[in-house]
C-alpha cells in the first residue's frame, strides 16, 4: 500500500467496506545543492561540482517517483514582496471563490 494513502474503514449496513481516502498534500522543498546556491543569480555556489553530484543523486529513482510536478522556483527580491501596492481584498477574493465552487457543482451534478 502507498504510504501517502490513509485507509479508512466504512460501513454499510452490515457489511464493512474498506475504503482509501485521496492521497494526501504534499509538498516538498529540496536545495540544489548543500549551501542551497547552486544556480542563483546573486551569490555563488561554494560546494565542488562532486560534491552537487553526489548530493543530486541522493534525491532521485523512488522518491522523485512520487513527485508529480517539479518547478524551480527562482529568488524573488524583498522589495518586490514588500512593496506598497494596493491588493485585492478579501471579500472580493471570497465572492470569486464562491462563484467558481458553484459552477464547479454545477457542472458536476
Amino acid at each position: 500500500m502507498d504510504p501517502r494513502r490513509v485507509p479508512e474503514i466504512s460501513a454499510y449496513g452490515d457489511l464493512p467496506v474498506s475504503t482509501l481516502r485521496k492521497y494526501k498534500n504534499n509538498s516538498d522543498c529540496v536545495h540544489p545543492c548543500p549551501c542551497g546556491f547552486y544556480g542563483d543569480s546573486q551569490k555563488p555556489c561554494t560546494c565542488a561540482h562532486a560534491m552537487v553530484t553526489k548530493y543530486q543523486k541522493r534525491i532521485s529513482g523512488p522518491l522523485l517517483d512520487r513527485v508529480d510536478i517539479h518547478i524551480e522556483v527562482p529568488r524573488v527580491d524583498y522589495e518586490k514582496l514588500s512593496g506598497d501596492r494596493v491588493s485585492e481584498s478579501s471579500d472580493a477574493i471570497r465572492v470569486r471563490v464562491q462563484a467558481v465552487r458553484e459552477t464547479a457543482h454545477a457542472i458536476l451534478e
